[in-house]
């Protein structure tokens, strides 16, 4: 930039100051001053066309009077000269989008527009691939949840089911009991009285065996709803964690879009910022320089 607008007729006048010696040794500046002169790129293109350097220390007692001298000694050594901006608008009428500094101006604003754009792609990929990802994950996950919720179902019906049976054959074995203890009594009163002490210890065995039997079924009839309600308990757990998740699903989705109108928001004012800086560099007087 600095190139484009002075020219090479005008190097001899550019003195470039160097500061912050204070913070680095003497030798490590003068190393790194060497290097940005010798080494190829701007510096060493302006020092070759008559460039001059120096050094301005921000802590010496004497910095004011040094950046004076500095400037004296500029002023000393001047001589008429005119800059290259200067010949490309006023002599050779172009804009100042047309110089050479404009040039240089219009490259760089391309180049960080462009790369803006390239951020804005990427980023919409990252947020594409990412909401994708998580859509996958989140399907595979209700996928999970409904494939749970069916086998809890299977297992509550078939727990239903076995239920049922046992308390039909419970009440098949109620049935027989009963009946085998009226043939009994019918018997005990067909039979001799010894027979009926007999007859009724079986009788009282086997109403024993029936009350057990009783008592087991009931037993068993109780841990059948305990367990089917654990089950249903499970079952509506596993609902409300869906309905959730589906729940954080849609809110993590709505966060997604609202980020990338934010970035997107965000890339538009920078490029419209940028397009404001080359509108007005492309006004031709609004560049004119006052010498």
């Amino acid at each position: 930039m600095l190139k484009s607008l002075c020219g090479e007729a005008a190097m001899c006048h550019l003195m470039i100051c160097t500061t912050m010696w204070d913070q680095v040794t003497e030798e490590v500046g003068d190393e790194r001053l060497a290097e940005l002169c010798e080494t190829a790129g701007a510096w060493k293109e302006m020092v070759d066309m008559g460039a001059s350097t120096a050094v301005i220390s921000s802590v010496s007692p004497n910095a004011k009077a040094d950046a004076e001298s500095l400037v004296g000694e500029l002023i000393q050594n001047a001589r008429p000269v005119q800059l290259a901006i200067q010949d490309e608008m006023i002599n050779q009428g172009k804009s100042v989008a047309e110089t050479g500094a404009g040039m240089v101006i219009t490259e760089h604003l391309r180049e960080v527009k462009e790369e803006a754009e390239r951020k804005m792609a990427e980023e919409r990929e990252n947020m594409r691939k990412e909401n994708a990802a998580k859509e996958k994950k989140a399907k595979e996950e209700l996928l999970a949840q409904e494939r749970e919720v069916e086998r809890l179902k299977k297992v509550t019906d078939e727990q239903n089911r076995v239920a049922q049976a046992n308390a039909v054959r419970l009440q098949q074995e109620r049935e027989k009991a009963e009946r085998e203890t009226k043939e009994l009594q019918e018997r005990m009163r067909t039979e001799s009285a010894a027979h009926a002490a007999r007859l009724q210890e079986e009788m009282r065995a086997r109403e024993r065996e029936a009350a057990e039997r009783t008592r087991q079924a009931e037993e068993q009839a109780r841990t059948q709803r305990a367990n089917a309600e654990r089950l249903q308990q499970e079952r509506e757990e596993a609902d409300r964690k869906m309905r959730e998740l589906q729940e954080s699903i849609r809110a993590e989705s709505q966060a997604n879009a609202a980020r990338i109108a934010e970035a997107a928001a965000e890339h538009q004012r920078e490029i419209d910022e940028l397009k404001r800086q080359n509108e007005k560099l492309s006004d031709p007087h609004e560049g004119l320089i006052n010498t």
